[in-house]
């Protein structure tokens, strides 16, 4: 529903961006790792497929992220 989850979780990725420190967001809408935005499909990921997402090929590491907001 509407409850401002994705709002939320992208404000969140803001003030953390603008503080310097990197961060990652995984929500119904999209995911970004470091420069780039995969298009969501309005649910959020599976546990597996959310691990394989945030650490497959060092996807995490690679972009030096620290923080992940996940919706």
């Amino acid at each position: 529903g509407t409850k401002g989850k994705t709002t939320t979780t992208c404000r969140i990725k803001a003030i953390l961006d603008r503080a310097g420190m990197k961060t990652g967001l995984i929500g119904t809408m999209h995911t970004v790792i470091g420069d780039k935005t995969i298009p969501g499909k309005l649910t959020t990921p599976e546990a597996l497929k959310l691990m394989r997402k945030v650490w497959g090929e060092k996807k995490i590491e690679k972009h030096s992220i620290k923080h992940l907001d996940l919706e």
